[in-house]
């Protein structure tokens, strides 16, 4: 069985953090096609920004999972964004940004995570451990930052 993501984005990049994940028999180019049939709003795009890959089925369930988490949860989306954090490590590897402004990516949970530091080859380097206890609650993110 094949595993593929598929997104599409507009020149904003809206949407960029969410896939649609396929599992079958299928190669890329037909999962693409399954993404146009399920999505036909990405024909109406000016600047479509399609992007795809092929999974392992690690990757393809832990995607799945991350979409349950945080699909049309858009308050705790901005502060996900804002922080860079993710609450298992599978998920920062395929969702966190590299180029974060922080240069940080957090593993765990608000009040409870540890924090990375991403070298020039994205290999995460253990920094500290949080705990809001002793060094204090995460300030809520800026209205649009």
């Amino acid at each position: 069985m094949n595993y593929f993501r598929v997104n599409e984005t507009d020149a904003s990049g809206h949407g960029i953090d969410f896939w649609e994940y396929f599992a079958g028999s299928y190669d890329l180019d037909e999962a693409k096609a399954l993404f146009e049939e399920n999505n036909s709003w990405v024909h109406m795009l000016d600047c479509r920004r399609n992007k795809s890959e092929e999974l392992t089925e690690e990757q393809y369930k832990t995607g799945l999972q991350f979409n349950r988490l945080y699909e049309y949860k858009h308050d705790v989306n901005a502060f996900r964004r804002f922080y860079n954090i993710y609450p298992t490590r599978e998920m920062a590897e395929m969702f966190a940004k590299r180029d974060h402004k922080s240069g940080y990516v957090r593993i765990g949970f608000p009040h409870i995570h540890s924090v990375y530091k991403i070298n020039q080859d994205g290999n995460f380097i253990f920094v500290y451990h949080y705990d809001a206890d002793s060094l204090g609650k995460l300030p809520e993110p800026p209205p649009y930052f």
